[in-house]
């Protein structure tokens, strides 16, 4: 009867993670219209950048805001790249990625090992609430970034960041710049990735350079299941974050191997974009 429970209570948490991910993707590719391959560097750059804080005693929040920053200079760089430097879409994240790897890298190694420093989790260890504490602030976390999200959307800001993927002449007639509006949705969605790399790290304890790459592919795919489940944001984020994660637990209860995991994603992609092209077709 354990396992179930700790089965379940691991894919909220893990789903909780990877629904800031989704978010992320849904911010660049469905509001923006940009194809941001920068996800795999901004969400590795979150979970280097606060193991190595937290490593030399910084504070847990001060090294969570600090991933949630540097994730956002990469979308900033990627923007520049676009806007500026007239690369497109795929390119500017690909050499922003490729980039941060090195730095990743000379951060935090290949491998990290948090051990008994102390993370974000434990902020609420006066109400001694155990691994219950993850749960807690992962999903608290997770809500509360994508009501924000939401809310942003519903302003005038978020309304002209909606123009600019949909119709950005309607921008050109306001007399505002589509660039600006761009850039600053790259920042925000990266921050949102750092932020869940950061997180990833803390809950596991430990940081992997190898361990991160594919994240992209995580999260479009929850992104994929959550549109074919619901068109209301908070659902569609979080219900495709966690049946991606029910499905990844689904092989391991299987017992098939962890290795086939990436490929498992890609065909579940195929299948579901297939089915909704089908459909609207």
């Amino acid at each position: 009867m354990d396992l179930p429970i700790n089965l379940i209570l691991n894919i909220v948490e893990i789903g909780a993670i990877y629904a800031l991910v989704v978010l992320s993707v849904f911010l660049s590719s469905k509001i923006i219209s940009f194809d941001d391959l920068t996800v795999d560097g901004s969400f590795t750059a979150g979970g280097a950048v606060v193991v190595s804080l937290l490593l030399v005693g910084v504070n847990a929040v001060i090294a969570t805001l600090a991933a949630v920053f540097v994730g956002g200079v990469a979308g900033l760089l990627t923007g520049i790249l676009n806007t500026k430097l007239k690369l497109n879409n795929l390119i500017s994240g690909i050499v922003i990625t490729t980039g941060i790897f090195s730095i990743n890298l000379k951060l935090a190694g290949a491998n990290a090992n948090l051990g008994v420093n102390k993370t974000i989790f434990d902020l609420l260890s006066f109400l001694q609430l155990g691994e219950a504490s993850h749960l807690i602030v992962l999903v608290g976390i997770c809500l509360g970034m994508i009501f924000t999200v939401k809310w942003l959307l519903q302003t005038e800001f978020g309304l002209v960041l909606k123009a600019s993927g949909s119709n950005p002449q309607i921008l050109t007639g306001l007399g505002k710049s589509i660039n600006f509006y761009k850039i600053s949705c790259l920042i925000i969605s990266n921050s949102i990735t750092g932020l869940a790399g950061a997180l990833f790290v803390q809950h596991l304890g430990f940081f992997s350079i190898t361990g991160c790459v594919g994240t992209l592919t995580v999260a479009l795919a929850g992104l994929v299941i959550g549109s074919s489940i619901s068109n209301n944001l908070v659902a569609k984020i979080v219900l495709g974050a966690l049946a991606y994660q029910s499905i990844i637990a689904l092989t391991l209860e299987l017992q098939i191997e962890p290795v086939w995991n990436r490929l498992i994603t890609a065909v579940l992609i195929i299948v579901l974009v297939g089915i909704n092209n089908s459909k609207q077709g």
